[in-house]
């Protein structure tokens, strides 16, 4: 692939534009898959530290530590996206750089349309609703907290349970009573 120039002047290859354009796919498609990967391990992980939290004898132990384990599996998580976002943001400053001016795909169109402008394609105008110009890194971030906080109040739970929460036979925890 062409390199990218470090000054500010456009340069237009369509060459480098089409390569530019294809690592741009591939870092959508990998950020996705790598997202959708932690979501599914999170999902299924919570979901059985849960189920081991509220049986009617409690694995205190194996909660407490899967919680720690889970809270540092989100750092992971968010440590991963942020890292794949960044290079999704180089990718896209790329083939900007590299798109003929004329073609208005990113640089134009794209970019009004992603900031809530109206664009007109074959007399048909098109404009993003506000729910939809939330930058979906945030979303990511909103999903990681949420299964961070889960992690956090099972921990929670479990050091901080009732005294008779200790696991004898048909104990449970306090909120499930």
């Amino acid at each position: 692939m062409a390199t990218t120039p470090t000054s500010g002047s456009r340069a237009p290859d369509k060459q480098a534009y089409a390569e530019a354009m294809q690592m741009l796919r591939h870092e959508g498609t990998m950020l996705w898959q790598r997202f959708s990967a932690f979501l599914v391990v999170h999902g299924l992980f919570a979901a059985l530290l849960a189920h081991a939290a509220l049986d009617t004898r409690p694995h205190r132990p194996l909660v407490a530590f899967g919680s720690l384990a889970g809270l540092a599996l989100c750092w992971v998580w968010l440590s991963t996206f942020r890292r794949g976002n960044a290079f999704f943001d180089l990718r896209v400053a790329q083939a900007t750089h590299f798109e003929p001016s004329e073609w208005k795909i990113i640089a134009g169109d794209g970019k009004t349309f992603s900031e809530g402008g109206v664009v007109t394609i074959d007399g048909e105008s098109r404009k993003m609703d506000p729910i939809g110009r939330c930058r979906m890194r945030y979303m990511v971030y909103v999903a990681i907290f949420i299964l961070a906080a889960t992690y956090v109040v099972l921990a929670a739970v479990t050091f901080c349970g009732s005294p008779d929460q200790a696991g004898g036979p048909g104990s449970r925890p306090a909120f499930v009573r």
